[in-house]
């Protein structure tokens, strides 16, 4: 797997949650169709830089960060 896939697809399943989003919710608001949406959340596919862009400002966070940075706290990873 992709490095920047897997940082996006750790990111998303903490932030998505923390912004008080549901992944649908979020798909939608961001619009990108759920299922695509899952297999970004699985690691299985890296969004072209236009939604990266899309998502990571939905979600308070730059673009680069969202693909290339753990931003899960460690508490939340125990």
């Amino acid at each position: 797997m992709d490095d920047r896939a897997s940082y996006l697809a750790t990111n998303l399943k903490f932030l998505i949650p923390a912004s008080g989003k549901g992944f649908r919710e979020f798909a939608r608001d961001n619009e990108i169709h759920y299922s695509l949406l899952k297999r970004y959340i699985s690691g299985g596919v890296l969004p072209k830089p236009p939604k990266v862009r899309r998502m990571a400002e939905s979600l308070g966070v730059s673009p680069g960060a969202l693909i290339y940075q753990d931003l899960v706290p460690a508490t939340q990873m125990l």
